[in-house]
């Protein structure tokens, strides 16, 4: 329905749109969405801003705009409302799938080691087990080792994306790169 060669009449649509209904969560939603789509991340931040102070309550536009602010490392929208979120979504885990996923957990430095665990054995447990064929996966793969604590071997595990120059995956990365070029560099003036 949209074509990114033309967002002015795009925008212009959804401001008659808003001008028709100015508090409808749909409206303000695609607006977003489109603004997000189009790269106007400072217009998107604030329209999902404005859904947030309409409906304080409203979990999900919460989500959506820690969401999007992780995104544009708007990290104070992510201090503002992470821990909330958080807090929400415990007392509420069917809004778990909706809200917050378990890599934007990991990358949200917010998120304490319970919090992470929590997430992502939520997932795990949840919705994970419940795709199709994932039941007959685990089943064959049997029992885990014991983690390493308690006398197993290290588990070791790799991911490989297609694409390391941006997404979660580079995100997640930077931290341990830059602490990996600190190290090197630091090692080869020795």
């Amino acid at each position: 329905f949209m074509n990114l060669d033309a967002p002015t009449e795009v925008v212009t649509y959804l401001n008659k749109a808003l001008t028709l209904k100015p508090r409808d969560p749909e409206v303000l939603d695609m607006y977003a969405r489109v603004m997000t789509k189009v790269r106007m991340y400072e217009t998107a931040i604030s329209i999902r801003k404005r859904i947030v102070r309409i409906y304080p309550d409203g979990l999900v536009h919460r989500c959506k705009l820690v969401q999007l602010a992780m995104s544009v490392a708007a990290w104070e929208e992510v201090e503002g409302h992470t821990p909330g979120i958080l807090s929400d979504l415990r007392a509420s885990p069917e809004m778990m799938q909706e809200c917050l996923q378990p890599l934007e957990a990991t990358m949200n430095p917010l998120c304490s080691e319970e919090d992470l665990q929590w997430v992502t054995r939520f997932w795990a447990n949840k919705i994970m087990t419940r795709l199709p064929g994932v039941p007959q996966i685990l089943q064959a793969a049997g029992q885990l080792p014991p983690p390493r604590e308690e006398g197993g071997r290290e588990l070791r595990v790799g991911y490989i994306s297609s694409n390391l120059q941006g997404g979660a995956v580079f995100l997640m990365i930077q931290g341990l790169w830059k602490a990996h070029m600190q190290c090197s560099s630091s090692s080869s003036s020795s």
